[in-house]
């Protein structure tokens, strides 16, 4: 159903020059000078992913071989470093036919190009041949660059050969000789652009597509140092890896929060690679984008024994390999969520997957090279979901490589976050004998196709257990049911949880309701999906065959402490707890209820169509920890919902929230007391009755402490709430801190500044709470230590917080414990980034962030200073492990004390933000922290790191500790024309108070009072 309308490649890079003879010959072996200026290619402007034009041409070093023309080494050949902009000049001597051939950027102290390519490798070239053969090896899998780029080329003369003859003089004199090194990057810069458009032929509203992430397939890790005619370098010794999944870098939408656009750019090796069969030779193919979609078509895949498609109607096979690309060919997988609404008004819901194979220059479908040096511009262009509708029906494939299972609803899709959750539904009982069920899961993406009779069940299981096992669909269970009229409730109105006791598929066919509320009713049960359409049958053949029935879905959070079709629910059967790796991050899971034989599967199984009465999507935890770190290494975190649902709320009463780092502790201590044995009761808190379905849980105490329970459930149905209910918390200050830093793992809907200004009420200011008391309670019972996301992660009292705007009220966010039993509240999960409680032996402080989502943390070492950014930018990450300097090393560090005058206090030598900008800082090889790494430094080190300074002026007390710059600019920085979110007076970049307890980081202005000092940097392996 999905159709991708356009794909078009455009490229930018240098021509060849065809190799030609150096002229008359010359007496070889006299002196000789050449002057080799050096000149790389330029590129387009920067997107926010890439690097600027100058970091892409700039030459830091250079080592030049001089080849006579046996293709020998010669005088002539050396490195250089620190190479000026003009060139540099060559002491040699006359050649015949000679080649000058450069190497820049190769590594060194100070130098990196994510590419391991040694001085030493270099000296040991004797030929020509040997250089050809050299390769260079990435030193880390990534598709990011640090702001230098390996580089390397032949030098050309006058007329633009790159063989001549090199002049010597006779008279006992140099003789010049100009020529200029063409440079070219190692690399090939990719972008991707993907657009919507609706087709002209169509009448459709609110058409958007949600980009979820991109990887690319197929990575060389090498490139050989200089450029074969053909082919790249392969075979023995030569890797390919895959990337991590990323999120768009750039997404663009129009008034209505619709996307225009959204993008990518990486970089990459160059692959050249053969087709394993030519789609140019096949007959019958002429139609230019029918021979375009080929290049994704894939083999079927060889059954195997056990194959059972029954549970997806029309699948016939599994996919295999490409049937026309070369093996290891690099392709892009994109994907995301396409919906719009039809004119008839039904809700379409795409989860689509795009799969492009790099190449295709000039419109060639046999073309599978990514050259170096050269810029290549992919434009997608998404104009529905006809071409995934058609695969499905007609049994075809239109358009390979564009996948996706689509749904359309007569309502739309309930969208629910990952904790638990409910919704009040209707059914037709007219419709009941055409519905089924199907689900989209870790576990399952099935539809139930049998008859509901207990002859065929969805699935069977095996045993209790770790060891247990289950056959056909058996992720379902995480939505029940309850009837409303089964509970005594109307039809405008929520039933309230009755315990977990109370589902009809435990053993016995489960218990009453452990709510008193529903004595009257001791027969109720609550049902997952496949009872409930049983239960609606067996209501429709007593005669109930017209109306409509009134149904509370209760949904599970999304977490996994035990396989699915393990049907022993008692809380030590939790044998998966270590296992969340397994769902964190994972796709939506799906529930839907459909109408009739409307659910297709296309014949490879990677797409359906189907059309549901009611859908259930429910996204997965998020988390800004590294999934990829073995269970041994990381066997606890901390995940997130999505997003703030609700409205904003009072502060609440925090004084008995110590931890500054756990936040479950804090929550279970203020809502339930010291020891937990406040009594609280859930509907003293929740109107649990609620009439209103858009308010599932109306707060009767309307503060953030309260309003989690809005994310929790009354597990036992007895109305008190117990601390191990209470699974979802309110965050801590350094949780909300830890939060900002891993933030790049997240997509933009998640971050704590939302993007969509509907998200924040079209405010500027958009402060949160935390269940951290400030000042260890001494602030008052409702004072908490909050954070003001509209400068980032500035942190402050909330007492001085309010904003009339915000109707004095505070957002706040949800955060749940993975790997930890819930009957250890005092557990923390494994730090973020570990706390340093002394330094190094030579005074200096390592900081290890390999905890960190990958997305999260720049993937290429810097060894020189970062380039100019802001806090938005792929810059403005920390490296897995950077060293801060000695407490004695603060830049610049002559003379400095504190002096008094009115009216307000100065430091000594401190300098403006945009001072910074240009300088270079001492310790030698150390630069200027960005703003996340002196977040870090603010909170993991510890006190003593940062030195006290003595006083002077009024009084004896006038000194203390200093005022840090980092080197990121502020992005909402104040316009003469201002706009969404910019903030007044904030110039400048960001700011770290270092006195004890200040917690202070926010963003500057540039004037004096925003001054400050400079504490330096260095990335380290």
């Amino acid at each position: 159903m999905l159709s991708v309308a356009t794909l078009s490649v455009a490229l930018f890079s240098c021509a060849d020059e065809e190799i030609v003879g150096g002229g008359p010959r010359v007496q070889e072996g006299l002196p000789a000078q050449i002057v080799l200026k050096v000149a790389s290619g330029d590129n387009r402007i920067e997107t926010r992913a890439a690097q600027d034009a100058a970091n892409e041409k700039r030459v830091t070093n250079l080592y030049v071989f001089v080849f006579d023309e046996n293709g020998d080494v010669c005088e002539g050949s050396r490195e250089y470093h620190n190479v000026p902009a003009n060139g540099v000049v060559l002491t040699a001597r006359s050649k015949n036919n000679a080649q000058i051939a450069g190497i820049a950027n190769f590594s060194e102290t100070g130098v990196n190009s994510t590419y391991q390519l040694s001085l030493d490798a270099l000296k040991e070239v004797k030929t020509k041949a040997e250089l050809e053969a050299l390769m260079a090896k990435l030193d880390q899998q990534t598709l990011e660059r640090s702001s230098q780029f390996i580089m390397s080329g032949y030098a050309v003369d006058g007329s633009g050969n790159d063989v001549f003859n090199i002049p010597g003089s006779e008279s006992g004199g140099i003789a010049s000789f100009e020529c200029t090194l063409k440079l070219e990057r190692l690399d090939a810069k990719v972008e991707f652009i993907v657009k919507t458009e609706v087709p002209a032929d169509k009448n459709w509203d609110k058409f958007d597509f949600r980009p979820k992430g991109w990887r690319v397939v197929n990575v060389p890790a090498q490139s050989l140092v200089l450029p074969r005619e053909t082919g790249d370098a392969d075979g023995d010794g030569c890797t390919y890896f895959e990337s991590p999944e990323m999120p768009f870098e750039t997404i663009g939408r129009d008034g209505e929060y619709l996307l225009d656009s959204c993008a990518f750019v990486f970089y990459m090796p160059e692959s050249r690679k053969t087709p394993a069969r030519k789609i140019s030779g096949e007959t019958g193919v002429t139609d230019a984008a029918a021979r375009y979609a080929l290049r994704e078509k894939r083999d079927k895949a060889e059954s195997k024994p056990g194959d059972d498609f029954s549970n997806k109607p029309g699948q016939e096979y599994e996919n295999g390999a490409f049937t026309y690309a070369p093996a290891n060919a690099a392709y892009v997988e994109m994907s995301g969520t396409l919906s719009y609404e039809e004119q008839g008004g039904n809700t379409v819901n795409a989860d689509v997957k795009f799969t492009v194979h790099l190449g295709y220059a000039n419109q060639d479908p046999d073309d599978y090279d990514t050259r170096r040096n050269t810029h290549y511009i992919y434009t997608v262009t998404i104009r529905g979901v006809n071409d995934i509708e058609v695969e499905v029906t007609e049994k075809k494939e239109s358009r390979p490589g564009y996948e996706g299972n689509v749904i359309v609803s007569e309502i739309k899709p309930h969208e629910l976050d990952a904790h638990y959750d409910r919704v009040l539904i209707t059914l037709n009982r007219a419709q009941v004998p055409r519905l089924t069920w199907g689900v989209q899961t870790p576990y399952d993406k099935a539809v139930y196709k049998g008859d509901f009779t207990d002859a065929n069940p969805p699935g069977t299981s095996s045993g209790t257990g770790e060891s247990s096992t289950g056959s056909g669909i058996s992720d379902y269970r995480w939505i029940k049911f309850a009837i409303n009229e089964d509970y005594g409730r109307g039809n405008n109105e929520y039933v309230k949880y009755p315990g977990d006791q109370n589902y009809k598929g435990l053993p016995g066919g489960g218990e009453k309701s452990g709510y008193d509320g529903h004595s009257g009713y001791p027969n109720a049960r609550l049902l997952d999906v496949h009872q409930l359409l049983q239960r609606l049958r067996d209501d429709y053949d007593k005669g109930l065959t017209s109306g409509t029935v009134t149904i509370t879905a209760f949904i599970d959070e999304y977490v996994y402490v035990r396989h699915p079709w393990d049907h022993d629910y008692s809380a030590g059967n939790n044998y998966q707890l270590k296992k969340w790796r397994e769902y964190v991050g994972a796709e939506d899971r799906l529930l839907y209820i459909i109408d009739g034989d409307n659910a297709h599967y296309s014949p490879d199984g990677a797409s359906s169509t189907m059309t549901a009465i009611q859908t259930f999507r429910q996204k997965s935890i998020r988390t800004v920890y590294n999934v990829d770190k073995s269970e041994s290494e990381l066997p606890t975190c901390w995940g997130l919902e999505s997003s703030m649902e609700g409205d904003l709320v009072d502060v609440g009463d925090v004084s008995r929230g110590k931890s500054s780092g756990n936040g479950r502790l804090n929550t279970l201590q203020c809502l339930l007391g010291s020891n937990y044995q406040t009594v609280l009761q859930w509907t003293d808190v929740l109107d649990v009755w609620s009439t209103n379905p858009e308010d599932r849980y109306k707060l009767k105490i309307n503060d953030a402490l309260h309003a989690v329970l809005t994310r929790n459930r009354d597990l036992d149905g007895d109305n008190i709430v117990d601390p191990e209910e209470i699974r979802w918390y309110l965050a801590a200050k350094d949780q909300l801190v830890d939060f900002y830093i891993g933030e790049s793992a997240l997509d933009d809907a998640s971050h704590l500044y939302p993007t969509n200004p509907d998200d924040r009420d079209g405010q500027t200011y958009w402060h949160y709470t935390t269940s951290t008391a400030y000042d260890g309670g001494q602030g008052g019972n409702n004072v908490a230590w909050g954070l003001y996301a509209e400068e980032c992660v500035a942190l402050g009292a909330t007492s001085g917080m309010e904003r009339p705007e915000l109707g004095n009220k505070f957002t706040y966010r949800c955060v749940r414990n993975l790997g930890i039993g819930l009957d250890a509240p005092e557990s923390e999960p494994v730090a973020l980034i570990p706390r340093v409680t002394a330094a190094e032996a030579d005074g200096t402080y390592v900081i290890d962030c390999s905890n960190l989502s990958p997305k999260a943390r720049r993937q290429s070492i810097e060894t020189g200073n970062l380039p100019q950014h802001n806090d938005l930018s792929p810059y403005n990450r920390p490296y897995a492990k950077f060293r801060v300097a000695t407490r004695d090393q603060d830049f610049e560090n002559a003379g400095r004390e504190r002096t008094w005058s009115i009216p307000a206090f100065r430091w000594r030598n401190w300098r403006d933000w945009s001072e910074y900008q240009t300088m270079t800082i001492t310790p030698s090889g150390y630069r200027i922290p960005n703003l996340r790494e002196l977040l870090i430094m603010q909170t993991r080190l510890p006190d003593d790191a940062w030195k006290s300074y003595p006083g002077a002026g009024l009084t004896d007390n006038g000194g203390g500790k200093a005022m840090y710059l980092s080197f990121t600019s502020f992005s909402r920085r104040s316009t003469e024309t201002g706009g969404d979110g910019t903030l007044p007076n904030k110039n400048g970049g960001f700011r770290f108070n270092a006195a004890e307890g200040s917690g202070s980081i926010g963003a500057t202005g540039t004037g004096d009072l925003d001054n400050g000092y400079v504490r330096g940097v260095k990335d380290e392996q």
